[in-house]
């Protein structure tokens, strides 16, 4: 899952999130242990308000159990898998973060849930 947001999803993955979600959910209640991993892409999703607190607070209320939530620096390392294929790569008009995660953030963010003693942590 790119965005939390349905709409914004839609509008740039070309499809909801619904099924995601509701996979989400599915995998938690039969006792999985989820590691999310979240790309970020500048202007899309880096918003820590808009975009990853709402997920978590999403994540808390229908009770899913997750291990850990890393967010990443948006990259292009999978272009040549889509040129393999001769397909075409849909590279985002945005540029990598410069400080992936929530603000303040420098490289790679993992945020805890679930088991932890509070919510949602943020480690460096």
């Amino acid at each position: 899952m790119k965005l939390f947001d349905d709409e914004r999803h839609r509008q740039y993955m070309g499809q909801g999130n619904k099924q995601i979600l509701a996979n989400l959910k599915r995998l938690s209640d039969a006792g999985a242990v989820l590691y999310l991993r979240l790309i970020m892409v500048d202007g899309v999703n880096t918003d820590g308000d808009r975009d990853i607190r709402p997920f978590q607070d999403w994540l808390q209320a229908q009770q899913i159990r997750v291990e850990t939530i890393h967010l990443l620096p948006y990259h292009e390392l999978g272009r040549h898998k889509y040129e393999a294929l001769q397909r075409p790569f849909q590279l985002f008009r945005h540029h990598r973060p410069e400080r992936p995660g929530l603000p303040g953030g420098a490289g790679s963010v993992v945020l805890y849930h679930g088991r932890s003693s509070h919510p949602v942590q943020r480690r460096r």
